[in-house]
């Protein structure tokens, strides 16, 4: 019951209804921050507590997986949880550009991009030229809609920024046309 759960746990799985399905450990340690909490033990024990709660179920590979219902429940309003945002900082951190094998994360990432679409134009550029190859070969309707909505915005990313989106821009007309 969600009552039972300490206030670090209720606050994690706010924070991890951000997963639409699936999620391994490492993005659920970048989405989650309990630094408000000084009881929250490490993140690695509060998975397995919410395991243990049946709040979580555990997957192979090792990935965790919440509930839809619990998922529903457990959503912050709109807006107001700020565990998107540092998906999308880890991601820009961490995914390299070309990399086409991202199918078990793309869920994520879209929630993420779409997030930082939303929020922080650049930050999604940033993301979107670290997903570009995926998103050329596997999604290539959604790239060209995202490029469309950050084409407005340009001039006012970095310039390298800009040249990479420029560039992707023209992978996916050569993309399409081939």
């Amino acid at each position: 019951s969600w009552s039972r759960i300490p206030a670090w746990g209720q606050a994690a799985m706010t924070q991890l209804s951000v997963f639409p399905d699936s999620f391994p450990l490492h993005l659920a340690e970048a989405a989650l921050d309990l630094s408000g909490f000084d009881s929250a033990p490490p993140v690695p024990d509060i998975l397995s507590l919410l395991v243990d709660r049946s709040m979580l179920q555990r997957l192979p590979g090792p990935r965790m997986r919440m509930l839809v219902s619990l998922r529903s429940f457990a959503a912050p309003h709109p807006g107001t949880d700020p565990a998107p945002s540092r998906l999308v900082s880890w991601f820009v951190d961490h995914l390299k550009p070309g990399d086409t094998q991202l199918d078990p994360e793309a869920p994520i990432l879209f929630v993420a991009l779409e997030h930082a679409l939303s929020h922080d134009l650049e930050s999604a550029a940033a993301l979107m030229t670290r997903m570009s190859s995926f998103l050329l070969y596997q999604h290539p309707l959604r790239l060209e809609q995202m490029l469309e909505q950050i084409r407005p915005h340009m001039a006012s990313f970095p310039p390298l920024l800009q040249a990479v989106l420029h560039l992707d821009f023209v992978n996916l007309h050569r993309h399409k046309y081939l």
